[in-house]
């Protein structure tokens, strides 16, 4: 019977593979969009650094100690750690009608796993855990989905994404879930940051604006500055964002706008600065995608 029972929870890894298989399938077909903001408060190599450590080391850690280390366990301190982190994680990141619900369901899940005899209480912790699991990575600003098919079909892939982690801890050792989350977040980390090292240099015209551009990877330089030669204003190792909202004197800049590439400095030149019209310049660096607005048909879980 438990042979069985154990085999049939292979039906988990499957569809795990599969949510996030769907997922990638529909991103690569472009039906479903986001906007995520995972860089935006990169401004140099230091809070780079701490934000990779953060999202490829600690984040792991901390989200495997608190979703995965409760399952299949009847050890009750570590049921206790996992019991704190979860507790702290859900109250951190939801508003209180949700947070209830889901703290209860989190706590009903462990004593349902330890006090019956009940075959599916495993299946009980496995599914309750995986939906908060995905739940938490749609809370702030992290990532927001532009509609709500957007929203269902990145729900799906974390799901998907605790469903296999939750496997890997009923079939091999905890670590083993530890592991494969740290590879999958360093994986992500690497294919987001690639792309952004190869510098290029530029020149984008938006009629009578012309405007040359040199880009560099975050990595590449410390020091910031801007200048004004003539009537051009000259950036060099700088957030775009950061320093139009020091030289448009717009205030609403850095609260419309975000820069496109949170891990590009630029080493811009805007020619006529002062003939020109800031919703111009803006306009233009946007038509050329250096800059976009923040999301307005944002769909996510912070305001239930």
């Amino acid at each position: 019977m438990f042979k069985l029972i154990n085999q049939r929870r292979h039906i988990y890894v499957i569809a795990g593979v599969f949510l996030c298989s769907l997922f990638f399938i529909l991103l690569g077909l472009d039906l479903i969009t986001v906007d995520r903001y995972l860089f935006d408060g990169v401004t140099n190599k230091r809070t780079l650094m701490l934000f990779l450590v953060s999202i490829s080391l600690l984040g792991p850690i901390v989200e495997e100690v608190s979703f995965r280390l409760n399952i299949k366990t009847k050890n009750k301190w570590l049921l206790l750690i996992s019991f704190l982190f979860a507790s702290i994680f859900i109250f951190l990141s939801f508003q209180i009608i949700l947070f209830s619900l889901l703290f209860l369901a989190f706590l009903f899940s462990i004593l349902f796993y330890l006090k019956s005899k009940k075959w599916y209480a495993l299946d009980i912790q496995i599914i309750v855990t995986s939906v908060i699991f995905s739940l938490l990575h749609f809370t702030g600003d992290s990532m927001v989905a532009e509609d709500l098919v957007s929203l269902i079909i990145f729900f799906l892939y974390f799901l998907g994404m605790g469903l296999i982690f939750a496997w890997l801890r009923i079939n091999y050792k905890f670590y083993s879930s530890v592991i494969a989350h740290i590879l999958l977040n360093s994986f992500l980390m690497i294919l987001a940051i690639y792309p952004s090292l190869n510098s290029e240099t530029k020149t984008i015209e938006c009629d009578e604006l012309e405007f040359s551009y040199n880009e560099r990877h975050i990595f590449n330089g410390d020091n910031s500055e801007a200048s004004f030669d003539q009537d051009t204003l000259v950036f060099k190792n700088s957030n775009i964002i950061y320093m139009l909202d020091l030289y448009l004197q717009d205030a609403d800049v850095m609260s419309r706008y975000i820069q496109t590439n949170g891990l590009i400095n630029y080493d811009l030149r805007l020619q006529k600065f002062y003939d020109t019209s800031p919703q111009d310049i803006l306009d233009c660096l946007e038509e050329h995608q250096l800059i976009k607005k923040k999301s307005s048909n944002r769909v996510d879980f912070i305001g239930f």
